[in-house]
């Protein structure tokens, strides 16, 4: 018996692990980026802030991308969650989240 590519075993824990994946991925983003703009050391001498540093921009344009990508796939994963198969299953697609999610 085979299974179609677009279709999922029964029993199968994928669909669960990818919409935790996105959640956990989500809120993580948003709480490292909270945390990087907002942070600010201080001592005797330095006083150094976010926009001090070149390196933490890159950073934080980094994590709105991960938080825009997950905001945007999150649905994707809980229709695949709840009816069992890909909404899309366009090679193209599969690439595109296949390369984000690296």
């Amino acid at each position: 018996m085979s299974v179609a590519q677009n279709d999922i075993p029964s029993g199968s824990k994928l669909p669960l692990i990818t919409v935790v994946a996105r959640v956990v991925t989500f809120v993580s983003a948003l709480v490292s980026a909270v945390v990087m703009k907002t942070n600010n050391s201080t001592t005797d001498k330095y006083s150094l802030r976010y926009k001090d540093v070149h390196s933490y921009r890159y950073a934080l344009f980094t994590m709105v991308v991960g938080f825009a990508y997950s905001l945007l796939l999150t649905p994707f994963a809980i229709y695949y969650l709840r009816k069992g198969k890909l909404l899309i299953n366009q090679y193209v697609f599969l690439q595109f989240q296949l390369f984000g999610d690296q």
